[in-house]
């Protein structure tokens, strides 16, 4: 977690450009007429914390960023300040992935003194904090724009996550795919933004998909699992119902690989995840075959994708 540092001379900031992130000549002159001429000019607002431009992370834990947010009055003696009342407001917006964007937006109205400590969910992307106050019958703004990235939990972490979620049944299953998909990260190391599918929008350490990672999920990789965990359970809820028909008197899955419930179940439950179907149903013979589509012209099977590149046997 990087935080702005308290030693750094403080800027004037104040009346930014919609991007935010430098401080416009005007706004400068602006602020340094009202302080060189208390009481003569227009009072001027203006942002010390954070600095303009800032980049903070989101932690391995994951835990967002903890910063304060510092404004002040300029042009006015006895400074007002400290008993002035401050509207505050933090928007971000993530737009990693193609078709969905995300917005975050945080209030904290009348707040007496120049001081805001947000308390923002675990998510990243384009900040702005924007504040307001009134001086004098007079409303000033001040706007500073910053950005949020992520870090990357380690390995061991998400085994042990994956794991304590999906428990017996799915902790292997998570374990398999968050190293397949991303090789256990959330985040791209050279950018620190999601890890997002150019040209299928899946996203995170799961790569979520079909449904997408929600908002948080982007950003937050233990979301990202929980979500993943939960498509497991309803895709292999689904396969169960599917397959059903195709359980012979004493419960067992007729399958032209004669394998064990489990091992039926798991692959069809998994196939899911990952889009389509494990087993062809033959209706007419009431048993499952390992999807023709995947055989060559002489027959030869020829292993599912997904199945195969999560290193488990056929």
């Amino acid at each position: 977690m990087t935080d702005p540092d308290p030693r750094t001379p403080a800027l004037p900031v104040a009346v930014f450009a919609d991007d935010a992130q430098a401080l416009p000549t005007t706004a400068l002159g602006q602020a340094a007429a009202a302080a060189a001429t208390p009481n003569a000019v227009t009072p001027v607002l203006v942002i010390d914390q954070p600095q303009p431009g800032a980049v903070l992370f989101i932690d391995e834990t994951p835990t967002a960023p903890a910063f304060t947010c510092s404004a002040r009055i300029v042009g006015v003696m006895p400074d007002p300040t400290p008993n002035t009342a401050f509207n505050w407001t933090m928007t971000t917006v993530d737009t990693t992935a193609r078709r969905v964007t995300c917005k975050a937006l945080e209030e904290a109205p009348g707040l007496v003194g120049g001081q805001w400590t947000p308390s923002p969910d675990v998510r990243g992307g384009d900040v702005t904090i924007t504040v307001t106050a009134t001086v004098a019958g007079t409303t000033v703004t001040g706007k500073v724009g910053l950005k949020i990235l992520g870090r990357n939990p380690d390995e061991s972490a998400v085994r042990a996550f994956c794991q304590a979620v999906g428990g017996t049944q799915d902790g292997t299953n998570l374990i398999l795919i968050a190293r397949h998909e991303t090789r256990f990260q959330q985040f791209d190391p050279a950018t620190h933004l999601p890890k997002v599918n150019p040209t299928s929008d899946a996203g995170g350490i799961m790569q979520l998909l079909n449904p997408p990672a929600s908002c948080e999920a982007r950003w937050n990789w233990q979301q990202n699992v929980r979500e993943a965990a939960d498509l497991l359970t309803k895709k292999r809820a689904g396969a169960i119902g599917d397959l059903a028909p195709f359980r012979d008197a004493a419960g067992h899955f007729r399958s032209d690989r004669q394998w064990p419930n489990d091992q039926v179940l798991r692959y069809e439950t998994l196939q899911r995840y990952a889009g389509g179907t494990y087993w062809d149903r033959d209706q007419d013979k009431k048993i499952l075959i390992r999807n023709p589509g995947r055989r060559d012209a002489k027959g030869n099977w020829i292993p599912s994708g997904f199945i195969s590149e999560l290193g488990l046997p056929e």
